[in-house]
């Protein structure tokens, strides 16, 4: 290639030397040509007018800076940090409401685009000081909250929409490994942050409305009650790692607001209209046949119950409420919530473990 490109130079430069004379007069035409076309009233005028187009081209650009700061500035005053939370209100002041069950999925209809009615109340905003619960994982409803560390199967996974999460994030760089690796540090690694909420300013209203992609545009809105929007941030994070034995759910700190309870819809050419916010029923995961979920970690807390079975064959329980062992016969055992209602009758050796209102049968 090098060798090709020096022959070729060599060749232009041989017949540059032999055409010299026709070169000259060549060059010598065209620039009496630029000298009688372009006088110095035209090259003045020239300059005139680039020198117009770079005053205009400053002057955008300032307004263009002058409004991005007027933005930022905004976003920054409707925007609430993390750590800045409400003061409790007396149950006096609150309205008088009880909150929406959720429907079946077969019964999902928006809520109209105007409410005539004051929003309903909301459940306490939390307190990010407060002790998180040493509960393990019963249910999954895609509202996941605390330090959590949960293992998933592939058939909990499908069951749960594959590990649906209903509050509104961010992605997070992850990492890009395999589905079907043996271990999750290998696997596909989903990192995400929470969005935050969109909360009325009135002490009254405690709507919860989910965040949009234009956050601005729904802060440029106005609560049902006429009240002034802000944006609560969060920061709450959560991981999915993927492997070929099902998902790994991890995820820290708590969240600084309640769950949602509307949506906030703002398109361009329409006017905003909220709608009530609307979630499936949660899934229940504790079953027979995936004792895999009893190991369940809760990380900042000590006094967290895991079940761990070691090459002994022995088991490690903590904070078990009641230890149930049958060894012959039929036992009945009925759940702490509904004293009228009682498990299946089971024969053999089975360990029952108790959590909350829960047993959850463990076959030896």
């Amino acid at each position: 290639m090098k060798i090709s490109l020096i022959i070729n130079g060599a060749l232009v430069l041989l017949l540059a030397m032999t055409n010299q004379r026709r070169l000259a007069a060549l060059s010598e035409w065209i620039y009496s040509l630029l000298c009688s076309s372009f006088t110095i009233p035209a090259i003045l005028a020239l300059y005139g007018l680039v020198l117009i187009y770079l005053l205009v081209s400053v002057y955008h650009l300032e307004n263009t800076t002058e409004n991005s700061s007027t933005r930022r500035q905004e976003k920054s005053q409707n925007t609430r940090p993390a750590t800045s939370l409400p003061q409790p209100i007396p149950n006096s002041q609150l309205p008088i409401s009880t909150r929406p069950t959720v429907p079946s999925e077969s019964n999902l209809t928006p809520a109209p685009a105007k409410l005539t009615t004051p929003l309903p109340s909301a459940a306490p905003r939390l307190n990010e000081q407060a002790p998180l619960s040493a509960s393990p994982l019963a249910s999954w409803d895609g509202f996941p909250d605390g330090r959590v560390k949960c293992h998933f199967t592939p058939q909990q996974i499908e069951d749960t929409s594959q590990l649906v999460v209903y509050w509104a994030a961010d992605k997070l760089p992850g990492k890009r490994g395999s589905p079907t690796a043996a271990t999750p540090d290998k696997g596909n690694i989903s990192r995400f942050n929470c969005a935050g909420v969109v909360e009325c300013d009135s002490k009254v209203c405690l709507s919860q409305i989910a965040p949009g992609e234009n956050i601005l545009r729904q802060l440029q809105s106005e609560c049902t009650c006429g009240s002034k929007l802000f944006h609560r941030s969060c920061r709450f994070q959560w991981s999915i790692a993927r492997y070929i034995d099902g998902a790994v759910f991890e995820s820290n700190h708590t969240h600084t607001h309640s769950r949602y309870t509307h949506l906030l819809v703002t398109p361009k050419s329409k006017p905003s209209q909220f709608q009530s916010f609307i979630s499936r029923q949660p899934v229940s995961l504790i079953s027979s046949q995936a004792p895999e979920l009893l190991n369940v970690q809760r990380a900042d807390s000590p006094q967290s119950s895991v079940l761990q079975r070691d090459e002994g064959e022995q088991f490690s329980l903590s904070l078990i409420l009641c230890i149930l062992y049958e060894v012959r016969g039929d036992l009945n055992v009925e759940r702490a919530d509904s004293p009228q209602s009682s498990a299946p009758q089971r024969d053999g050796g089975e360990l029952f473990y108790l959590s909350s209102s829960y047993y959850v049968p463990y076959t030896i």
